[in-house]
């Protein structure tokens, strides 16, 4: 039983009766299946979520707060998961960190401001064990390729020296038009041409360059949002994004061309590229150039595709752009992350170069393990949310 119930349940026997006030105080809020939610857990939460700077409807998102709170405790408790309390004090510390406190020192200024230490306590428990929760419920299902990390990575480095030329067509989704937009969406995703999707624009689109056949000005590739430049960093030159939901529309865009941004620091590019020398008859050499092209799709293949070559004439270099050789040096300027060049000869042997990777030489590249670790993180935390709401779903929840 807890304290509190402990104590208004003996408040009777004892001849004692609590203020109206303090009766209140520990009034059911939210019953969660079986749990009750008080209304001093509700107001020390919100205090405690003022001070870590919340905005908006400060009481609902306590409550919120609160309720998943529960069904985390909830389905830790059916897991057999539990928090020690050395790893509670680390969480603690760890928390109180982040304002550069030692967790005496947060719990110190918690209590000057009216938040208990409990309130504290609980709120890190919560963490920690739902961490503990989806690690053991979703860890092993997760799995990251090399060729997702290559696509992180370049992620990370293109949008601050790469430019893409785009197409667009908005289709609009208000009630008269959106069936017809639903049909359209699909047909326009599969356009390959330049000149059909730029006609399908001046057809269909609602968006102010439809005159110009959808043509958008160069842009740097960081500016666009997350979904549209996601899609565009895998793309092929002609090809169309698949339809992205934006308020009002459906969009889709083509990529008609993409470069390296020419400024003052374009000397400052650093490169990572693969030269895999294939000797013999020319023509023998290009359709094996081919062959392998067809089954590389990232630098880390050529390893596998390249075969026997790999042993001796598969070279991995790397270094500022301006330290690469002439003819290397243009041939890689024309060449996006994974893109191949079979222009060059190097003695007897036909040159197959992929360009790996382009970036700032002043930007600290982030370690594939970091890289990997945020992925798996990414996904955990999909996962998490969505077993989290599908709890919330499941559960019988009142509110008093």
């Amino acid at each position: 039983m807890r304290f509190t119930t402990l104590i208004l349940a003996l408040l009777p026997v004892l001849g004692m009766t609590l203020p109206a006030e303090a009766q209140n105080m520990f009034a059911p809020r939210v019953t969660v299946n079986d749990k009750v939610i008080t209304q001093y857990e509700v107001e020390q939460r919100m205090r405690f979520l003022e001070l870590l700077g919340a905005g908006g409807n400060i009481e609902e998102q306590a409550i919120d707060g609160l309720i998943e709170d529960r069904l985390r405790v909830e389905a830790a408790e059916r897991m057999g998961v539990s928090v020690s309390d050395d790893d509670l004090a680390t969480g603690k510390e760890e928390f109180a960190s982040r304002a550069d406190l030692s967790a005496a020192e947060f719990i110190s200024a918690l209590d000057e401001q009216g938040v208990a230490e409990s309130t504290f306590r609980d709120f890190v428990r919560g963490g920690l064990v739902w961490r503990e929760v989806v690690r053991q419920r979703f860890a092993r299902r997760i799995d990251v390729s090399d060729a997702e990390i290559d696509r992180a990575l370049a992620l990370t480095s293109q949008p601050a020296t790469m430019e893409v030329l785009l197409s667009e067509i908005f289709l609009p989704t208000s009630q008269q038009h959106a069936e017809r937009s639903a049909e359209l969406a699909p047909q326009i995703a599969d356009i390959t041409s330049v000149d059909e999707f730029s006609e399908a624009a001046r057809q269909y689109s609602a968006a102010g360059s439809a005159d110009d056949g959808g043509r958008i000005d160069w842009m740097q590739i960081g500016e666009l949002p997350g979904p549209v430049r996601e899609e565009i960093m895998g793309m092929s030159r002609g090809e169309v994004t698949d339809p992205i939901t934006v308020e009002g529309a459906l969009a889709l865009f083509q990529l008609r061309d993409r470069r390296a941004r020419r400024d003052a620091n374009s000397a400052e590019i650093n490169v990572r590229y693969k030269r895999l020398l294939i000797p013999g008859d020319r023509d023998a050499a290009q359709q094996r150039a081919a062959d392998i092209r067809a089954r590389s799709d990232t630098c880390s293949d050529l390893h596998r595709t390249a075969g026997n070559l790999a042993t001796s004439n598969l070279f991995d270099e790397e270094g500022p752009l301006s330290d690469v050789p002439g003819s290397i040096a243009a041939e890689l300027d024309r060449l996006d992350e994974y893109e191949v060049s079979t222009r060059l000869t190097e003695g007897d042997a036909l040159v197959f170069l992929m360009l790996c990777e382009r970036r700032p030489v002043t930007d600290e590249p982030p370690s594939r393990d970091n890289v990997g670790n945020r992925l798996i993180d990414q996904r955990l935390n999909a996962l998490a949310d969505g077993y989290l709401e599908q709890l919330r779903a499941d559960a019988h929840i009142r509110h008093e």
